[in-house]
C-alpha cells in the first residue's frame, strides 16, 4: 500500500447555468469529460469522477459507468466544494483503500488543465502547506 499518494477528484456536473451538459459536449470526437479523464490517467495518480446526487446528474452517472470511468455520487452541500465528502465517498467504494495524503480537485469543464504542474503542487504540500493551488482565487462566490 502506498503511504504517500495523491487522489485526483474530477468534479463533474450537467447543471451549468450558462451551458448545460457542457462536460458531455465534444471537442473533435472526444467529450470534454473524457479529455480531462484521459489527461488525469496520464499522471499515474488515482482518480475518480465526482457526480452530484441530484437527479439532473443521473445521465452523467450513467455516462461514467458505461464508459468505465471510476465515479462516486456526492452531495454538493455548499461553496466551496466539499472535498471531504468526495474523499469519504471514494473510500466507501472500496473499504480497503487508504486515505490519500493529498487531494487535487479539478473541474471537468476545463480541458486545458496542465497536469505537468502536479508534482510541484505535491511537493509544496509535502513541505507542510495546507493547500496548494494554481490560482489564488479558488473560492470566490460565483454568479
Amino acid at each position: 500500500m502506498q503511504l504517500n499518494k495523491t487522489l485526483v477528484i474530477v468534479q463533474a456536473s450537467l447543471q451549468s447555468k450558462r451551458l448545460p451538459k457542457k462536460v458531455l459536449m465534444k471537442i473533435g470526437d472526444v467529450t470534454i469529460l473524457d479529455r480531462i479523464c484521459l489527461r488525469v490517467m496520464e499522471t499515474g495518480r488515482e482518480w475518480v469522477v465526482s457526480v452530484p446526487t441530484e437527479p439532473d446528474d443521473d445521465e452523467l452517472q450513467s455516462w461514467c459507468v458505461v464508459g468505465g470511468l471510476p465515479v462516486v455520487r456526492t452531495v454538493l452541500k455548499s461553496q466551496p466544494y466539499d472535498l471531504g465528502s468526495v474523499v469519504s465517498a471514494w473510500v466507501r467504494v472500496d473499504q480497503g483503500r487508504a486515505l490519500p495524503t493529498r487531494v487535487v480537485r479539478v473541474t471537468a469543464d476545463c480541458p486545458l488543465v496542465d497536469f505537468a504542474c502536479l508534482p510541484l503542487l505535491e511537493a509544496y504540500v509535502d513541505r507542510g502547506a495546507p493547500v496548494a493551488a494554481t490560482r489564488t482565487d479558488l473560492f470566490p462566490e460565483r454568479g
